[in-house]
């Protein structure tokens, strides 16, 4: 297929839509600014929302051979949660004209909006009628998901729950729960892992994980499938741990790519990288964490480190300049930069954050890393 776009009015789940495209290997864009449109669509593999969702017989003829995903909800809940989202997100200059495009105004109008919701889903529906299988229906808010989703693109259903973004929490899989949200003295951290062909560093990585004392926590794992994955699912079932989240990714991907589906898959109010083959204190995310919300700054690095060379037994102390040890990130996740999707290169970390004024550092830890 050439690209993926997201055609659903917004407050149908398009947010939830974009994180599920990510983890399918589709790097998406959401309401990218209007100057910037035409780079995100040379960037992207996907487009969800506005301008999508007024322009898709555009891109239709653009792009041949691209997919259609038309999110929807009833009309009721729908105008409810305008409404209430226009009252409490006044109209900003880039995205004034987006507005004014699909509904002809910059304020929340009952009328107007339920007039918009109709004629959209009839023209979409009368565009694609001879073309079903470019169009797919999906209603996130009713508990839709992977099993429409994942198929329709062609990829495999992945094992952990479906996206719900705007809700701060996931669909439960079938037979699980939901995980545990609003412990705002503990706020959830999603310890992020990226492996190839190396098992036995990644159950290193696992028990150095399962050892921390923060206790709202997760670990994320994306494999590469660019190495053998025939150990994973093994290697997972055996771990057994229902704080534990994983995948193969759905195709050969870049790291870059492979750390934004690990982001996406997140359900954390904070992200920290959790490389694996590297060895943490047990207080690591707490000391790090503590010293974050204290700041209130906006991400967290170790300004120390340990390096250990096993051959020679040499111990030493590194210290790393501003802001820190890359691989130490720690970041509320709504403000994590987009990694580049291409080859990682060492130092891109640190170059995404080099900018940022609200950064914490924490010194004389090195023990931590």
């Amino acid at each position: 297929m050439n690209r993926v776009f997201g055609i659903g009015l917004t407050r149908t789940g398009t947010t939830s839509l974009r994180a599920a495209l990510e983890i399918l290997g589709f790097p998406s864009a959401h309401w990218p600014p209007p100057d910037r449109l035409e780079k995100t669509l040379g960037q992207f593999a996907g487009l969800v929302d506005m301008p999508a969702t007024t322009r898709y017989r555009e891109l239709d003829r653009r792009f041949p051979g691209s997919r259609f995903i038309l999110t929807r909800r009833s009309v009721g809940p729908w105008l409810d949660s305008c409404r209430r989202w226009f009252e409490t997100h006044p109209p900003s200059a880039a995205r004034n004209p987006y507005r004014l495009e699909l509904y002809g105004r910059e304020d929340f109008e009952t009328a107007t909006f339920t007039r918009v919701y109709r004629e959209h889903h009839a023209g979409v529906e009368e565009y694609f009628r001879d073309r079903p299988g470019d169009l797919l229906t999906l209603d996130v808010c009713a508990g839709e998901g992977w099993e429409k989703l994942a198929p329709f693109l062609g990829a495999g259903i992945p094992g952990f729950p479906f996206p719900n973004a705007n809700r701060n929490r996931v669909l439960p899989a079938p037979g699980t729960a939901p995980a545990a949200t609003g412990d705002p003295e503990h706020p959830k951290i999603s310890c992020l892992t990226i492996t190839r062909d190396r098992p036995a560093l990644l159950r290193q990585a696992v028990e150095h994980y399962a050892r921390q004392s923060w206790p709202n926590r997760e670990l994320v794992v994306v494999v590469d499938s660019r190495g053998d994955t025939t150990w994973a699912r093994p290697f997972f079932q055996e771990l057994g741990r229902p704080d534990l989240r994983w995948m193969v990714s759905p195709m050969a991907a870049p790291l870059g790519t492979l750390r934004n589906m690990s982001v996406a898959m997140a359900t954390g109010e904070y992200v920290c990288t959790w490389d694996d083959d590297d060895w943490y204190h047990p207080r690591r995310l707490e000391r790090q964490m503590r010293g974050l919300l204290e700041s209130g700054a906006r991400a967290s690095f170790l300004g120390e480190g340990l390096h250990y060379f096993a051959d020679t037994g040499d111990l030493f102390v590194t210290t790393w300049p501003s802001p820190g040890l890359p691989a130490s990130m720690l970041c509320r996740k709504s403000r994590v930069p987009r990694f580049p999707e291409d080859e990682l290169q060492r130092g891109t970390v640190r170059h995404l954050f080099a900018g940022w004024k609200a950064v914490h550092v924490l010194q004389g830890h090195p023990y931590l890393y």
